[in-house]
């Protein structure tokens, strides 16, 4: 979603499809040649995913003319496996978080990770974004568990990330949602922590705080990765 904000800005057709969806092929005809995407991005999430995703990269070989470096590959899986996706398919994953539109090729330092998610992109109801913003206020973590993948798709900790400037936006663009899903990995490690809640509270996330339209709904904070108990102390 924000890989879609970042294109539409630039003035770029964008869509978003789920598995190998045909019907992106514009085979063309006698009178309307076939059209190729410039573009494909595919994300990825588990390891026991890897044929899944093999059998995906070059079904959209395809919808590029065959082009590998016009096949972006990420997320947790890709970063965790990417000489395996490489020796399978040719097509060597972006690793990590796209902190910098270079990664992809583009001439721009745009930190894509920092935009406001597309939430036009894909259908609200489906994918829980109606009533729900997301986003990080931290990336990484502070420890490195073995049986963990963080260390290695978010490597370093960033303990702050200013969310105020895109939750605003998200608010004037998509309205008031009563959910703020934080996805960070360790929030409780940020030795900014207090700085997050006074964000917190600026946007509106305090306690018994409703939001502004009607019917009014209780504004809740949703740490959906859970919190490391070790750092509570009180």
């Amino acid at each position: 979603m924000k890989l879609s904000q970042f294109h539409r800005r630039r003035g770029d057709e964008v869509r978003f499809v789920s598995g190998c969806d045909p019907t992106v092929f514009y085979k063309g005809d006698l009178f309307t040649p076939a059209m190729l995407w410039d573009r494909v991005y595919i994300t990825t999430v588990f390891t026991f995913h890897f044929a899944q995703i093999v059998k995906t990269i070059k079904f959209y070989l395809e919808a590029v003319g065959g082009t590998v470096g016009k096949v972006y590959v990420g997320g947790p899986m890709a970063s965790i496996m990417p000489e395996e996706i490489f020796e399978e398919t040719g097509v060597y994953p972006v690793c990590g978080v796209v902190n910098s539109a270079r990664q992809l090729g583009f001439e721009d330092d745009m930190n894509i990770d920092l935009l406001p998610p597309d939430y036009d992109l894909v259908d609200g109801a489906r994918y829980a974004v109606n009533d729900t913003y997301y986003a990080y206020t931290t990336r990484g973590c502070t420890r490195s568990c073995r049986w963990c993948a963080v260390p290695r798709v978010e490597p370093g900790f960033c303990r702050y990330i200013d969310i105020k400037p895109i939750i605003r936006q998200l608010r004037r663009d998509h309205g008031d949602k009563p959910t703020l899903k934080l996805m960070d990995n360790n929030v409780l490690a940020s030795p900014d922590l207090k700085r997050i809640v006074e964000d917190l509270l600026q946007l509106g996330f305090g306690k018994c705080e409703y939001t502004s339209h009607v019917p009014r709904k209780r504004r809740v904070v949703d740490f959906n990765q859970g919190i490391d108990a070790r750092y509570i102390n009180e």
